[in-house]
């Protein structure tokens, strides 16, 4: 039996994630997305790369993404976080380390 999983390509990825800065960006940082506009997403990107995303697809990848996401940002806000742009990673000094293995 074939498995379920989806591949996403990183351009795929991007341009999902260009859809959705654009709707924030004209409705407003409080829109809050539904199933029309994963909808909408799925087939932009079905048009563009030949693909056969499902509405619910793309809302699962949108919220993985979000979830990762936030992952990062209370990574980059804890005290002695730095983030260097060229390796494109947090870096943390050592007091800062030696307190997150002590948690």
């Amino acid at each position: 039996m074939a498995g379920n999983n989806v591949v996403w390509q990183p351009q795929v990825v991007e341009d999902m994630l260009r859809y959705y800065k654009e709707k924030i960006q004209a409705e407003g940082r409080l829109m809050v997305f539904r199933e029309i506009h994963h909808g909408e997403c799925a087939k932009q990107i079905n048009a563009k790369y030949h693909t056969n995303f499902t509405q619910r697809q793309v809302y699962h990848k949108y919220h993985k993404l979000k979830g990762q996401w936030k992952v990062i940002l209370q990574a980059k806000n804890l005290s002695g976080a730095n983030f260097d742009d060229v390796k494109k990673m947090i870096l943390y000094d050592e007091t800062e380390v030696v307190r997150m293995q002590n948690d």
